[in-house]
């Protein structure tokens, strides 16, 4: 089973750390880990700092308009339950205040068809999957091109 966390990174946030995405990773880890240190409120304030609020009921229609067709989509209380047909693969995806958490099984492709939603909703969201250290945006950052003016 995998389980991901979903953040909303503040977009300036997300720009200095494109390409450095392993020091944003080690914030969120240590914070997720060290839960009995000394600095975990300094953590949590770090992370909250770095992350913005969601808005949730935007996102929940969001992903309700563009799944409901979709076979094997359940809004349930409390979550939205995408299972593919075959019966091999299965998501789960729950929204909170500073987060989304995805668990997932089976193949990926009920987790991809979340993401593919969540990445059109917003442009900054970055996910976590604490115990297989693995961590990236939904939607890749572009990163801005500076053109230096020719000395002629």
């Amino acid at each position: 089973m995998r389980h991901y966390d979903i953040f909303l990174i503040e977009d300036e946030v997300a720009e200095t750390f494109f390409g450095e995405e392993s020091k944003l990773f080690q914030l969120f880890c240590e914070a997720e880990t060290n839960k009995s240190s000394v600095y975990h409120e300094l953590l949590k304030k770090q992370v909250a700092y770095v992350t913005k609020p969601l808005n949730t009921n935007a996102v929940e229609q969001v992903i309700e308009r563009e799944m409901r067709y979709r076979i094997g989509y359940y809004k349930v209380p409390g979550y939205h339950l995408l299972k593919a047909p075959a019966g091999n693969s299965r998501a789960e995806l729950t929204f909170f205040q500073q987060r989304i958490h995805l668990d997932s099984q089976g193949s990926i492709e009920c987790e991809t068809a979340f993401f593919e939603v969540l990445r059109r909703c917003e442009r900054c969201f970055w996910a976590v999957d604490y115990r297989n250290r693995r961590y990236g945006w939904l939607k890749p950052i572009k990163q801005r091109r500076y053109i230096k003016p020719s000395t002629v």
